[in-house]
């Protein structure tokens, strides 16, 4: 879960404050032992000073295309987690507390894909 912190981070995409995908990334860290906790939090605060991915391809459109491509892998990946996470929690009726795991995965697969720069996923 570090990772998809960071990789949100480092690719410039924005949960919502009021969104449950934000709400639910700001109990994961409280759930994360605390070096992993600090990781995430010292890497958001380096991106917030030297900004993200995306920033950088605003400000240099040859990069668009190699950041768009990222995206795209990353939606991929997102699509795969929510497929796999609803599969495997309906078969074991199980769910992640009080969340409603996927809408909230939804949001972080519509968020990412509202990040795209260019042409997106054409």
């Amino acid at each position: 879960s570090s990772m998809i912190h960071m990789l949100d981070a480092l690719l410039g995409i924005e949960h919502e404050k009021s969104a449950k995908a934000f709400r639910f990334q700001s109990d994961m860290l409280k759930y994360m032992p605390a070096p992993h906790r600090r990781l995430v939090q010292d890497f958001k605060a380096d991106i917030q000073k030297s900004g993200s991915i995306k920033d950088c391809a605003r400000r240099n459109h040859n990069i668009v295309p190699a950041y768009d491509g990222a995206l795209r892998t990353y939606a991929a990946f997102r699509k795969s987690h929510l497929a796999i996470a609803s599969s495997f929690l309906s078969s074991t009726h199980q769910g992640t507390g009080q969340s409603t795991f996927r809408e909230m995965l939804r949001e972080t697969l519509d968020n990412t894909e509202a990040s795209f720069l260019g042409r997106g996923e054409s």
